[in-house]
């Protein structure tokens, strides 16, 4: 989503023969995530690597808990740390906004478990 890619129907997690195994985009843009080790990539999927180890860790919630800014996530990098907590995107979108009731950075929605991004540096987790 970040790399202009989409998700289509809130599905992308699937096991296929064709497809690239892990995350990738196909040349239309849409994503994909495939669970099998054995695929082979039949040319139409570009896989999305990491370059460096990132150790992602999900927070207590409560209030006024937050990540100290040193150990905070990018936009870039909230999607893929959040789902790898268990987090999901909400009818395929990410959420971004400036919620003075939310934490600052990125979190997951404790009712749905829904990815969201807070841009308000000041924001209060409730």
């Amino acid at each position: 989503i970040v790399l202009g890619g989409h998700v289509k129907n809130n599905k992308f997690k699937g096991y296929w023969r064709n497809v690239a195994f892990g995350c990738s985009i196909a040349k239309g843009g849409r994503i994909f995530y495939n669970g099998n080790p054995k695929a082979l990539n039949d040319g139409r999927y570009s896989p999305i690597c990491k370059v460096l180890e990132m150790e992602v860790t999900l927070s207590l919630s409560g209030k006024g808990i937050k990540c100290s800014k040193k150990r905070g996530l990018s936009i870039d990098e909230c999607i893929a740390a959040a789902s790898s907590v268990g987090g999901n995107l909400r009818d395929g979108k990410f959420l971004i906004g400036n919620w003075p009731n939310a934490p600052p950075g990125c979190f997951i929605g404790a009712s749905d478990k829904a990815i969201f991004f807070s841009r308000n540096s000041s924001g209060y987790n409730d």
